[in-house]
């Protein structure tokens, strides 16, 4: 191969390897939620989070999949052990190539109960 073929090939490489870099790892953004189950639908397909921050109420809603993981102590549970009130820790994902208008829960671990914290006191 003399050297007027080399080049476009070199160049062509060295574009194809640029352009695979470029790509987005992760395409996905995670969330993580900490706080307590304040509002769940009946078929167990959506469900809210709430919480405090600088003394300012959160909340946030997520679905809930059947690939939504589940558990307890490490342990897999049924979804249908969700219950308002409860404690829990929520990872979730917004994908942008599903059409969910909330973020899907990956995983759900049901924690013991939360403390709230509160603010410490003026003087």
């Amino acid at each position: 191969m003399d050297i007027r073929h080399r080049v476009p090939v070199a160049f062509a490489l060295v574009w194809a390897v640029f352009t695979c870099a470029a790509v987005p790892a992760g395409a996905h953004d995670e969330y993580r939620y900490v706080g307590t189950i304040s509002r769940i639908d009946a078929k167990v397909t959506r469900l809210t989070v709430k919480w405090t921050k600088d003394s300012k109420p959160q909340s946030a809603t997520v679905a809930v999949t059947e690939a939504t993981s589940v558990t307890r102590n490490g342990t897999g549970v049924r979804r249908s052990e969700l219950k308002i009130g409860l404690s829990v820790v929520v990872i979730a994902m917004w994908d942008p190539d599903r059409p969910l208008e909330v973020p899907e829960a990956t995983d759900i671990m049901r924690v013991p109960p939360i403390k709230p914290e509160s603010d410490p006191p003026d003087r």
